[in-house]
Order: C-alpha cells, then structure tokens, then sequence
C-alpha cells in the first residue's frame, strides 16, 4: 500500500520457486522503506509519484525491481546457460478502490535493457479486518510479452545441449492468487506476510529449462513506524 503520511523502515525476506530445472528456491533478503512526502512516496521496495489522487481512484508512475535471476551454477541441469540478471522496472500503476475492494492495473517495462520486456498485471484485492489483523485476499493475471519470456524462459543456439533444444516462448498470460497479512503489534512495529500462487502459461511449461506448473512465493517482514502512519 501506499503510505499517506509517516515513516516506517524495516526488513523482509522473499523465498520463491523459479521454476528452473533442479532449481526451485531462491531467497531473496531486503530492505523496507515506507514513507510518503507531498507526491513522492516509498513503498517497501518500490518508489513513486502519485500524478492523480481522488478518493477512489489514483495514478502512480512507479519504478520497482525485478528479483527473478538464474546462474549456470543454480543446478546441473543449467550447465551452459546464460546468466538471468535481475533488472528495474518502471511503469504506471492505476487503483480503483470501493466498499467492494480494490481493483489494480499496472504496465510496467525494463528500464535497464536487461531483458527489453513488457508486462500487464491486473489484479484485484479485499482486504478484511479482522480485529488488529489485516487480512488481503487477491486474484489476477499477468500478461509477459514475448522479449521478457525470452530472457528468462527461453534457450539460445548457444545454449543448446543434449536433451536441451532452443526454444522461444512467445507471450505469456499467468493467472495468480495471494494472500497478505499485516499484523501490528506492539505500538510501533508490524509483521507482514504475502503469499502467491501463478499458474505459468502453457509457453513457459514447454520451456526445456522449466519443469514445474506452477510457482509459488512467500514474503515475509517487519517494520518500524516513527511517528503516526497512516496507509492507503
């Protein structure tokens, strides 16, 4: 979320499945900032501008990174292949929001020319009370063009082993749920935990260096308000 006002810094971890062959947990450590200053705001681990903010809806330019990586060295089985580098993202996010929840499209693109890809992410989240606890259950897709599945899906001329023919994906539409939890706990602190399940498109399956159907992640950290915070 958004802050609106006051300053919270913290950590996290992310443990995810990359789907690579053999390779099937990578972790990621972290730090966390959440501030907001006019229209300038940071946001665990992304930053931004807010251009449009209405009481329902809103329009953010937002920049983020990208953790997903692989080395020749992960697994055996990825003998030969390129490094996978993470990369930096940015793009534009736009919010609907209501009784009924919160409704999320966003277009990002590489800024860093790693990868040259493109994605479309909609998604849409409620989030429920419970007490002190936040409860943040989701749905959506994701849409990756055919230059992002390329780099970290797809095997060149040059990588080609036995058993590992070249191969390009082409564009990639990968439904997902998530869940998120924020639990605020003694005066200033808050833990924090997400998690996601995507489906991966037909295309990245059929990759000779993907042997999963699906991936999941965890993300789970803890923060330290300053002041008072509020959030959208």
């Amino acid at each position: 979320p958004i802050p609106i006002s006051g300053l919270s810094v913290g950590v996290g971890v992310n443990a995810n499945n990359p789907g690579y062959v053999g390779y099937h947990n990578q972790v990621t450590p972290f730090p966390l900032l959440f501030y907001r200053h006019g229209r300038l705001f940071f946001a665990g681990i992304s930053a931004g501008y807010v251009v449009v903010n209405g009481s329902r809806y809103s329009l953010s330019l937002v920049v983020r990174p990208r953790i997903l990586r692989l080395s020749a060295s992960d697994s055996p089985q990825l003998a030969g292949l390129s490094s996978r580098r993470p990369s930096l993202d940015g793009g534009a996010v736009f919010s609907i929001r209501g009784h009924w929840g919160t409704f999320n499209i966003s277009l990002f693109t590489d800024l860093l020319g790693r990868n040259h890809g493109r994605e479309v992410d909609a998604g849409y989240v409620y989030p429920i009370r419970l007490g002190s606890l936040t409860l943040s259950p989701g749905l959506g897709a994701r849409f990756e063009n055919t230059s992002l599945t390329y780099y970290y899906y797809g095997v060149s001329p040059a990588e080609t082993r036995a058993g590992r023919p070249a191969y390009t994906p082409g564009t990639a539409i990968n439904p997902y749920v998530k869940l998120g939890l924020i639990f605020p706990f003694a005066k200033r602190w808050r833990l924090f935990t997400a998690f996601s399940y995507r489906r991966l498109a037909t295309t990245i399956q059929d990759s000779p260096i993907v042997d999963v159907s699906h991936t999941a992640s965890e993300t789970v950290g803890i923060s330290y308000t300053f002041g008072r915070e509020r959030r959208r």
